[in-house]
């Protein structure tokens, strides 16, 4: 079944506002909400990969779908009653309709007709709770293609690719490594990817086996907000950086890799808005640098911030082992 749809308001804003440099936001806004058709699908799975982030795999009823890590699409699930009292009293025109919303693609399987996506489930967020909720074999619809897919808004001209990340911004982010190690991908990659704490982290395991299947040559790194000085120890075995992506990264980054490299920044509006601003001071070219903000996209950021970081990612790097305060 295809239906035919217009992207709502908030949905417009987010989906729009979810571009590559290379895209126009102006432009589409001009052209008004963009219309889609909208599929019927079923829940394959609901894989938890950590607490409050999920995985959930869809398959489409037609058997064919065409979606690339990056992609953001609209899912939508039936009304089952609930919704309408939700949206009563103080949450009254607050986290949209609990129905419907834009989702970024993890990764998409042509043959198996299916696409995963990766979500966290809000305290609040009326329609992720839903969504935590659907069984295996629960009808969902999903519609539209919207946002430049990572693999396509990466520049050829560049040498080397760095990927930053936080939350589960990561979800794309390994579908996209996962799918250049497919395609022969030889460049140097870099992942770095922000957390607030150990237990949020996922994908762990599946970049250390890219890592060891590429020689070394993707490189994953956590950094986790919480740890942000030697007063907080890690848990053992941790190896990872400490602070927040904006902190840890410009320490271990070469300077002499800045302009030969593409930056994809994707998650928290802060965390890409300043990293988007440090790299333009720092002389990286407008076409090396690709984002997506999943959240806070209002989010202010001062001119001392964006210099400061812009000044670490000039000074010469620091090792990246983990040297916290001992135990």
């Amino acid at each position: 079944l295809l239906l035919s749809k217009s992207l709502p308001g908030p949905l417009a804003t987010i989906c729009t506002g979810r571009q590559s440099l290379r895209s126009s936001p102006t432009h589409l806004a001009m052209a008004g909400p963009p219309k889609f058709d909208l599929q019927d699908g079923k829940v394959v799975s609901t894989t938890n990969l950590c607490a409050g982030s999920k995985l959930l795999r869809v398959q489409a009823e037609s058997g064919s779908v065409e979606y690339e890590p990056g992609h953001v699409l609209a899912l939508s699930i039936p009304k089952d009653g609930t919704e309408d009292k939700e949206g009563e009293g103080e949450n009254k025109g607050k986290h949209g309709d609990g129905l419907k919303g834009p989702y970024t693609v993890t990764r998409g399987d042509k043959e198996q007709g299916t696409f995963d996506v990766v979500y966290r489930v809000i305290k609040g967020g009326r329609l992720s709770r839903r969504l935590a909720t659907l069984n295996k074999g629960a009808p969902i619809s999903f519609g539209g293609k919207f946002h430049v897919p990572i693999a396509a808004g990466i520049s050829p001209s560049a040498s080397s690719i760095c990927l930053i990340s936080t939350g589960v911004g990561l979800g794309p982010v390994l579908g996209y490594v996962e799918q250049a190690e497919r395609e022969g991908e030889a460049r140097q990659t870099q992942v770095y990817a922000g957390f607030r704490s150990v237990e949020d982290v996922i994908f762990e395991p599946e970049f250390a086996q890219i890592a060891k299947e590429s020689g070394g040559r993707v490189q994953f790194k956590t950094c986790i907000s919480e740890l942000c000085d030697e007063r907080y120890p890690p848990p053992p075995g941790y190896e990872g950086l400490r602070g927040r992506v904006t902190d840890a990264v410009p320490k271990v980054f070469s300077p002499s890799e800045l302009s030969s490299t593409h930056f994809h920044l994707i998650g928290n509006g802060a965390m890409v808005k300043t990293m988007q601003a440090a790299l333009t001071r720092a002389g990286v070219p407008d076409d090396h640098v690709t984002i997506e903000i999943y959240f806070n996209h209002k989010a202010d950021v001062s001119d001392w911030e964006a210099e400061e970081v812009s000044r670490r990612l000039q000074q010469p790097a620091e090792s990246a082992e983990w040297v916290g305060a001992e135990s």
